[in-house]
């Protein structure tokens, strides 16, 4: 009686720090793009969620589906100590690989393209996007069922963007500040999710064997091919539509598209 109270408990605690976190994103999207559009300006607006539109290409790389495969795993093996440290160890030594490649990849395109070499420092920031999918392990939380950890590392994170784009961004101008402040937020945050990972549920990261790194990469490439599609569609949408028709179209576009987002339940983080 006492297992299974506890199992509806804990589900219940669950859903209501997913449920907390989702309204924060809503109240964070009707506060924070409409403001940044009013003072960057449609164009620069547009410019900024263009090179990200670019950049998650390579943050859904860096992802590579271990959102539900490592996920997965997690949950499986939660209560063996020496399997979540198999696990964890070999996902971030994958993800540090592909985020090395994706570098490398960014380096290359940022070259050969006017839009994109005219812009480097906002590429430069903008790379927060990559970070954020190695710094901020929800796939961990998911696996263990601990959601507070990723509704708290949600909200204090936007709060504090909230809190900095309020207070330094005034004129066109600051357009590069808005992803450098997004990777402050993502740097101190993200190593606030690491402290918690490896500290608080004594996680130890080593260096796997070979064969059981290329197990998890395995595992997780056929779910990451079969929503690739589906996961390139918007970025696309965007990248597509400020080659032809600029960047204030794109601005208008994203915010209509973040608009319809707010009325979406559940939302992604």
């Amino acid at each position: 009686m006492y297992t299974k109270h506890h199992k509806y408990r804990q589900l219940f605690s669950n859903f209501s720090y997913l449920s907390i976190s989702q309204l924060f994103n809503i109240l964070f999207q009707i506060i924070a793009f409409p403001f940044l559009i009013k003072i960057l300006g449609t164009n620069n607006y547009g410019l900024m969620v263009f090179v990200e539109s670019i950049i998650i290409y390579f943050a859904i790389i860096i992802n590579f589906g271990f959102d539900i495969t490592a996920t997965k795993q997690i949950s499986i093996n939660r209560d063996n100590p020496e399997k979540l440290n198999e696990i964890v160890s070999s996902i971030y030594i994958i993800k540090m690989i592909l985020f090395l490649i994706s570098i490398l990849l960014i380096s290359i395109i940022t070259y050969f393209f006017e839009i994109l070499s005219s812009n480097r420092i906002l590429v430069l920031f903008t790379l927060w996007k990559c970070f954020y999918e190695i710094l901020f392990p929800f796939w961990f939380f998911q696996g263990i069922e601990k959601m507070k950890y990723i509704a708290f590392l949600n909200i204090l994170s936007k709060t504090f963007y909230l809190i900095l784009i309020f207070s330094l961004i005034e004129s066109k101008e600051d357009l590069v500040m808005v992803p450098a402040i997004n990777l402050l937020s993502v740097i101190t945050f993200g190593l606030i999710a690491q402290w918690i990972v490896f500290y608080k549920f004594k996680i130890s990261f080593y260096l796997p064997p070979y064969d059981t790194v290329k197990k998890y990469f395995s595992e997780a490439k056929y779910v990451f091919f079969s929503n690739l599609s589906t996961r390139l569609y918007v970025s696309t949408n965007k990248v597509v539509l400020g080659g032809i028709t600029g960047m204030s179209s794109v601005a208008i576009y994203d915010l209509a598209e973040k608009i319809i987002a707010v009325l979406k339940i559940p939302q992604k983080m």
